[in-house]
């Protein structure tokens, strides 16, 4: 789980690791959504394109 394409998803995928993103965490802003949002389906699968890497998942928020 986490909110960064670049480093955490990508790093989960490399070890084969099934991931979800928290696209309401440092995307967010990038993603046009507030915490707890889910974006938009056409942003989203922009932003995957340019870090070229897809999460298993998206969550809008992660809550401990």
């Amino acid at each position: 789980i986490g909110d960064n394409l670049q480093t955490d998803i990508r790093g989960a995928l490399n070890q084969n690791i099934t991931c979800a993103l928290i696209a309401g965490g440092i995307l967010g802003e990038k993603l046009g959504i507030s915490h707890g949002q889910l974006p938009d389906t056409v942003q989203l699968e922009a932003l995957c394109q340019q870090y070229e890497t897809v999460p298993d998942a998206v969550l809008p928020a992660f809550i401990w």
